[in-house]
């Protein structure tokens, strides 16, 4: 049975609310990953010579806590109270009326008086949703929305079962391949795209870039003595 109006707008609110709290999962990934790129390079360029102890420390528990992130935001199949982007993009796909051209256009042309600007701006949304979305005939396309929860599950397999044999549970036969870290920056790299992405969609509104600009000088604590003797 087709959805109402008011349920259209209840489940669209639904996908807002679940971008707002999947945006700070997904920015705070972004943020440990440059602070630990950051103190790696700068551990290995001035401190290169002395027993590598802390650093093997700290990436462990930076591949740990970054790999359950991964697949906390890939899981497609997350309980009923539960929130991801992969569900998220699982409910836009089934619910596809819902992100008519029209309901995307209409935002992005919302902030927009001038009639000639309008039309302009309407062929360029058009454009987007039907480049990214659309199936040229106003409504989205299964196919498209498919083939990006297949890549975002591709892309983050090996983090998934990585977090799940290894992170979460101790194996008693032994576990398959480690993940390397080029396997776990694609995997954080799919997710931004994602998200991104589906933020477009929903909101009409872009992001230049995923890691946060920190307010304080987090590298102070680094420039005092913490050990003497």
């Amino acid at each position: 049975m087709p959805l109402s109006a008011s349920q259209h707008q209840a489940c669209y609110e639904k996908w807002l609310a679940w971008l707002d709290r999947i945006k700070r999962d997904v920015l705070y990934m972004h943020h440990q990953r440059q602070i630990w790129r950051e103190m790696k390079d700068a551990i290995v360029s001035a401190a290169g010579g002395t027993p590598m102890v802390f650093l093997e420390h700290y990436t462990g528990l930076y591949v740990d806590a970054q790999a359950i992130g991964v697949r906390r935001l890939a899981d497609a199949g997350a309980g009923r109270r539960a929130v991801s982007l992969a569900k998220l993009i699982n409910d836009v796909k089934n619910h596809r009326e819902v992100m008519s051209l029209a309901r995307y256009t209409e935002l992005d042309l919302r902030h927009e008086q001038d009639e000639k600007e309008r039309r302009v701006l309407m062929r360029l949304a058009e454009e987007t949703y039907n480049q990214y979305w659309g199936n040229g005939s106003g409504e989205l396309d299964r196919g498209k929305l498919q083939a990006d929860l297949h890549r975002l599950k591709e892309l983050s397999r090996n983090i998934d079962i990585f977090a799940s044999q290894i992170i979460a549970h101790i194996q008693h036969d032994g576990v398959g391949p480690v993940p390397t870290f080029e396997d776990l920056d694609m995997a954080i790299d799919v997710v931004g795209e994602m998200f991104k992405r589906y933020t477009l969609l929903l909101t009409a509104s872009t992001w230049d870039s995923l890691e946060p600009v920190v307010q304080v000088d987090w590298k102070a604590t680094f420039r005092q003595p913490l050990f003497l003797g």
